[in-house]
């Protein structure tokens, strides 16, 4: 199979989480059975996700970047694929944004454009982070100065947000990818609940674990009551958040 992997780190405190994780742990694990091609940095542009969508046609394509409601972005944060502008180029791939609020719109272009699945979340998606900083996220100084994947806090929501990743790149049915999700969010959502006994910040995490379940979404390509199956809440997910300015994670810090 061959996987598309798409992302970015710059200064960006967010995106830096998860491309530590794709390079340190994903990447790894499904480069043993699978060709991938990472795009990331200066890299990861408009004009090379077009021309490895077109050119080497991938079945799985992964974005792990900021989003939009019609767009998710690239290196220096210009869209890279936008709804009716070219997501017809994913048309025959299986999609999964690890992006805001991009289900929403782009998600819902990409089926009607052909694309099997589009995997995403219809609202901002939360990331709790154990981290000194409350600054810009996107120009954070801390990038680099720590591991990431020691993070306590973060980890469940690492996990989740790239277990969907795992599942379609092991060829799992939608259906099944959606509820063994889910399953996982039950997990650590429990386990966070269970740690809140000695630190109440992991009340924080289980809540928006809570939040990030409720949020996420599988559209499926087929018969037009079968589309959006998966999707928890697409009439109610609108105008939530209105106040959220980052576009890929509200962070919620807290200091060590």
């Amino acid at each position: 199979m061959k996987v598309l992997v798409c992302s970015y780190k710059m200064k960006d405190l967010v995106v830096w989480y998860f491309s530590e994780y794709i390079r340190r742990v994903f990447l790894p694990e499904i480069s043993e059975k699978h060709e991938v091609i990472y795009l990331f940095e200066a890299s990861y542009t408009r004009e090379n996700v077009e021309k490895y969508l077109r050119e080497w046609r991938p079945d799985v394509v992964i974005f792990a970047a900021h989003g939009k409601e019609t767009y998710v972005t690239g290196y220096n944060y210009q869209p890279v694929i936008k709804a009716c502008e070219n997501d017809h180029l994913l048309g025959g791939k299986k999609v999964d944004a690890i992006s805001c609020l991009t289900a929403k719109e782009l998600g819902v272009s990409a089926i009607a454009k052909g694309a099997l699945v589009y995997i995403g979340f219809l609202e901002p998606a939360y990331l709790v982070i154990c981290a000194d900083w409350s600054g810009d996220v996107t120009n954070c100084p801390l990038v680099d100065t720590y591991d990431p994947l020691q993070d306590p806090y973060a980890w469940p929501f690492l996990d989740t947000f790239f277990y969907p990743a795992y599942l379609l790149v092991q060829g799992k049915k939608y259906e099944d990818i959606y509820k063994l999700t889910m399953d996982r969010y039950d997990y650590w959502i429990d386990w966070a609940l269970d740690k809140s006994a000695e630190d109440p910040c992991y009340r924080d995490v289980a809540e928006c674990l809570m939040w990030n379940k409720k949020y996420f979404t599988i559209y499926s390509s087929g018969q037009e009551e079968e589309r959006y199956y998966y999707a928890q809440s697409v009439a109610g997910a609108l105008g939530v958040l209105s106040l959220i300015v980052i576009p890929l994670a509200l962070i919620k810090e807290r200091k060590k």
